[in-house]
């Protein structure tokens, strides 16, 4: 396993842009372009990110999301819709299964252990507690 991921901090940015660097990034990392690589962003407006595979009509409510200006985007990943705005630091992983231990309980120990030292970079005194959260001053701020 390498010892160091590749760490970027997009700062603010618009929900298309985000969506948009987390697909450059997957992208750069299948052809080999880019190492394994830790993306910390925060959008710039309310947004719902959509799962690969969810029916946007079926799961949100497109009326309330125009009236709300709540932008919509879909990420490359599959899951439930996620709700985040300027108040949430967001973080995507683009790593390789081969870099990552066999058992779930330890890829989750390396993955939370990255993130929590890349945020401890920016002040932030995080700790990874399993299985998979983060916390901050004994408080879960993730997983």
């Amino acid at each position: 396993m390498r010892d160091s991921w590749r760490l970027v901090d997009s700062g603010i940015v618009g929900p298309p842009v985000s969506a948009a660097l987390d697909e450059a990034i997957l992208e750069a990392h299948s052809n080999g372009a880019v190492r394994d690589t830790l993306h910390f962003y925060i959008r710039s407006s309310p947004t719902v990110s959509v799962g690969y595979f969810q029916k946007v009509g079926e799961t949100l409510d497109l009326d309330a999301c125009g009236r709300l200006g709540v932008s919509i985007v879909r990420r490359g990943s599959g899951g439930s819709s996620i709700y985040t705005d300027e108040g949430q630091l967001i973080y995507g992983l683009v790593v390789g299964s081969e870099e990552l231990p066999p058992t779930p309980e330890a890829s989750f120990a390396v993955v939370c252990g990255a993130i929590a030292t890349a945020l401890s970079s920016f002040g932030i005194d995080a700790r990874h507690r399993p299985v998979n959260d983060i916390e901050v001053g004994g408080r879960k701020v993730s997983g």
